[in-house]
């Protein structure tokens, strides 16, 4: 059976984490800028690195998207106006969004950015694949919540490219979109600003200590062999706001399996 060869996707919250992505065998990173992004908390990188590694990158053969993935306010506009117009001329070849509005005004202004649906969009169906198709996107990047048959019957309804989560933090809330750092400090996590509350120890009603809304990390490389069968595009690793080291050690080990699995899936 021939299977279409999958992208292994990785973290870049700096250049570090990117030299290390590259270097242990990614087909590609994700990375922010310094606004307008999910992880503001972490370094990201500036305007000139991001030149630097977006052509670094292309003659490598490799790839290189952007988050801009957070919710913008009508006073932010212009503002959003100018960092796409910058993003069209430096060509990244993909654009993370959530905002409808970072939707409009992309394909209104600059149709020649590739637009790539955010996990925050939480679309799990075929339909909603094949609807955002219609309007301009490239890929999706799928509700963190389906599991491997709606997947299987996601992929089986769309020819569009499909991404998926395969390792790493997850959020307590549904694919991200919560409310949780906002509720407790006034921190938003749908405009960068998340402070993983949910990663605290909180005490229960009968005075027990727990990490009661932190749910285990993201482990599927032993589901690798399944995730290529059923079509997935792209495997997404988490992890903008970790070391270098993680990142290479992580993409290392996918590396491996989707290179080695057909040999000896066992």
């Amino acid at each position: 059976m021939t299977y279409t060869t999958a992208e292994l996707l990785a973290p870049a919250g700096n250049p570090e984490a990117l030299d290390a992505a590259i270097g242990e065998g990614a087909d590609a990173v994700y990375l922010g800028l310094k606004t307008f992004n999910a992880r503001l908390r972490t370094s990201n990188f500036a305007y000139s690195q991001f030149e630097a590694a977006t052509e670094a990158l292309h003659k490598a053969g490799k790839k290189l998207y952007v988050t801009v993935n957070t919710v913008f306010e009508q006073r932010e506009a212009d503002r959003m106006y100018q960092l796409l117009q910058y993003l069209e001329r430096v060509g990244p070849d993909g654009v993370i969004v959530q905002d409808l509005g970072v939707v409009k005004m992309a394909r209104d202004h600059f149709p020649a950015l590739r637009l790539h649906a955010s996990t925050q969009m939480n679309v799990g169906s075929a339909a909603g694949v094949n609807f955002l198709s219609r309007h301009g996107f490239k890929r999706v990047v799928l509700s963190r919540e389906l599991s491997l048959d709606e997947m299987r019957d996601v992929r089986s309804s769309t020819a569009m490219e499909l991404e998926t989560f395969v390792h790493g933090a997850l959020c307590v809330s549904a694919s991200g979109v919560c409310l949780f750092s906002s509720y407790l400090g006034g921190r938003s996590a749908n405009r960068g600003a998340c402070t993983q509350a949910c990663r605290r120890m909180f005490r229960s009603e009968d005075d027990q200590d727990g990490y009661f809304f932190s749910p285990d990390d993201l482990q599927l490389v032993e589901k690798v062999p399944d995730l290529v069968e059923a079509g997935i595009t792209s495997f997404k690793i988490e992890g903008r706001m970790k070391s270098a080291e993680y990142v290479g050690t992580v993409v290392a080990a996918y590396r491996h399996m989707l290179d080695n699995w057909r040999f000896d899936r066992e």
